[in-house]
């Protein structure tokens, strides 16, 4: 779908099939690796979290974005669910530093860190 609806008219955008653990791309080359609403269905977190280090350049970010771990009607069960301090402490384990939590939003919370 990104391939035939967004590539075309967005060039600088790449659309690659992508597993847990391996991205298929050159370590070193982004200025951010994002996830939104992916990290709470993760087996391997910090499999994941090695490959989005081995990714970035230096100084680039992460950026997580995930649900609260709090009963709501939208989201996944309660039970799959992460608490951002599980996430930053995750990251930091992947050798990422200067990580903050933001729980401004209603049902997600952010967690950033730098390589």
């Amino acid at each position: 779908w990104m391939k035939q609806h967004v590539c075309p008219e967005h060039p600088n955008i790449v659309a690659l099939k992508m597993y847990p653990s391996f991205v298929p791309l050159a370590g070193g080359i982004a200025d951010a690796v994002y996830m939104i609403n992916v990290h709470h269905e993760l087996d391997a977190p910090g499999e994941t979290l090695d490959e989005a280090f081995r990714l970035l350049k230096e100084g680039g970010k992460l950026c997580i974005v995930d649900w609260k771990k709090a009963e709501m009607p939208q989201g996944p069960p309660l039970r799959a669910r992460c608490t951002p301090m599980e996430v930053e402490e995750q990251a930091v384990e992947a050798g990422f530093r200067n990580a903050a939590v933001y729980e401004d939003m209603s049902k997600h919370f952010l967690v950033v860190a730098e390589k």
